[in-house]
């Protein structure tokens, strides 16, 4: 399944806000708080967010659960860097063939201009 992801430093966006859906602007003032007091006012302001906040805080106060996590974006992580190495192996591959086939390439120029030296060098100097 091809994936696309766009990543955002929330310290950027907390500089400087970007013109966007509102929707997505509080997604990522959710994310960059991490300041008590301006959560607990975030959160009052958008009770939306307040069982995701809670959810989260229960992640991080049950670490065997946090830890799973964490194995399993590793897991993810070397399946991508096996992926990866398995991408470059075969541009590696490619980039060899395009070599030969290029020197080929080169090999029949060279023939083709030293029959072409040779023809005309039979028919006295004259082309047809």
């Amino acid at each position: 399944m091809i994936q696309y992801y766009d990543y955002i430093c929330l310290d950027v966006f907390k500089k400087n806000k970007p013109r966007t859906t509102e929707q997505l602007i509080l997604w990522l003032d959710f994310l960059s708080i991490t300041d008590t007091a301006q959560m607990q006012e975030f959160l009052s302001e958008h009770p939306e967010y307040v069982e995701i906040y809670a959810r989260a805080c229960e992640m991080l106060a049950d670490r065997e659960e946090l830890s799973n996590m964490l194995a399993e974006l590793a897991y993810e992580e070397d399946i991508v860097a096996s992926i990866n190495k398995t991408n470059e192996s075969r541009i590696r591959v490619m980039k060899n063939q395009l070599k030969e086939k290029d020197a080929r390439i080169r090999e029949l120029e060279a023939r083709v201009s030293e029959l072409s030296e040779k023809n005309r060098n039979e028919t006295g100097g004259t082309t047809v």
